[in-house]
């Protein structure tokens, strides 16, 4: 996220909990996409100066030097890969102090990782302007080339501004020129305290259409859906995090074109949290007071859709539950934490385990195999 002022950082839990996400779903993204591109390219579009301080004066590494980070990793992994990495930041000194951090990052992974001709293999850029001046360039760029030449490039995008400066033409040209994946932090909180103050043209710029927000209940299920709309075929993951008054603070929108990588997503969430009621999280910092959780709707919502979804008092092999919950961007839950309210389920006498596909397989205690044959009591 980029700061008000180059140096005014107070870590809040929640940038500690998207720096963590992010870093882990880059990892995995990066390792998977360098096995099969030479290209890779990644924008953060308000890097800040890549470091973040609290109050103490302590300091922890912001989102360009986690990506930098993981990009030497995937590259040790994969060689002939090459990376393309911007970084965003109007502000000129925190822009100016973001290349040094950046350079300094660099040197100690070059040493770190020893890869030959690590110079022409990962490539950075600090840009110093609006993130909206970035896309604009770029729209210019993209008319040299013949339509569609750069649709299957692999690009993923950050986008992490403060309050409710976000554009959903942005969206719109990232997915339709690239082979891309965003992630989003949309501040509902910053909609909601601002939203008398919002003309028209501010709420179509957000929307990408007009609508009335005093009707609009979810001002990101809003978002998701003019997405769906304009792409059916993109998958939006939608984390709710509330504060510990149960209010939304904001949401983070993971936006994806397959089902791998909602997959992934969800278990990173999972991972990094505390899951019970909610997705909590526990930074590892005395300072943070307010903990924030990312709300999940828990089991009796897996059970109504459960029940709604899939038949009853017949055969249905389990596998098909989880590919179904898995695979849907309508729902947060990782495998782990579907298998944990079916076991449960079972428990309660609400689902019946008949056997396993592969009838000499034993089962074993607190279980439950994509082979299992079930059946959903009513």
């Amino acid at each position: 996220m980029s700061p008000k002022s180059a140096l005014d950082w107070d870590i809040k839990e929640h940038t500690l909990i998207k720096e963590a996400i992010l870093g882990k779903y880059l990892h995995i993204w990066f390792t998977a996409v360098s096995k099969d591109y030479t290209s890779i390219f990644y924008i953060d579009g308000f890097a800040g100066s890549g470091k973040l301080q609290d109050t103490l004066g302590n300091f922890k590494e912001g989102s360009p030097l986690v990506a930098l980070e993981e990009s030497f990793f995937a590259l040790k992994n994969h060689n002939k890969a090459n990376f393309y990495l911007f970084f965003v930041e109007k502000n000129k000194e925190a822009s100016q102090i973001l290349q040094s951090n950046l350079e300094k990052k660099f040197d100690v992974l070059d040493k770190k990782y020893n890869i030959e001709k690590i110079e022409e293999k990962i490539k950075f850029r600090v840009q110093n302007m609006e993130f909206d001046r970035l896309v604009t360039a770029l729209e210019a760029f993209l008319k040299q080339f013949p339509q569609n030449e750069l649709k299957n490039l692999p690009l993923f995008v950050f986008i992490d501004p403060f309050g409710i400066n976000i554009k959903f033409e942005w969206i719109e040209f990232f997915l339709n020129n690239f082979k891309s994946e965003i992630l989003i932090n949309f501040v509902s909180s910053a909609l909601t305290r601002n939203k008398d103050k919002m003309n028209n043209k501010k709420i179509r710029e957000i929307f990408g259409t007009d609508i009335d927000l005093d009707n609009v209940e979810n001002y990101a299920l809003e978002f998701k859906k003019q997405i769906k709309e304009k792409f059916e075929k993109s998958k939006v993951l939608i984390f709710n995090m509330k504060n510990s008054k149960n209010s939304t603070v904001y949401n983070l929108i993971h936006i994806s074109q397959h089902y791998k990588a909602i997959k992934k997503m969800k278990e990173i969430m999972f991972n990094e949290s505390t899951f019970s009621n909610s997705f909590g999280y526990t930074p590892n910092d005395k300072n943070i007071k307010n903990q924030l959780v990312l709300f999940d709707p828990g089991k009796e919502y897996f059970e109504k859709n459960l029940c709604i979804l899939f038949p009853h008092n017949e055969p249905i092999i389990a596998e098909k539950i989880y590919s179904f919950f898995l695979h849907s961007d309508k729902f947060i839950w990782p495998e782990k934490k579907i298998r944990e309210y079916l076991l449960s389920l079972e428990k309660e006498g609400k689902i019946k385990y008949i056997k396993d596909l592969d009838e000499k397989k034993k089962r074993r205690k607190n279980t439950l195999p994509y082979s299992s044959i079930i059946e959903i009591i009513k």
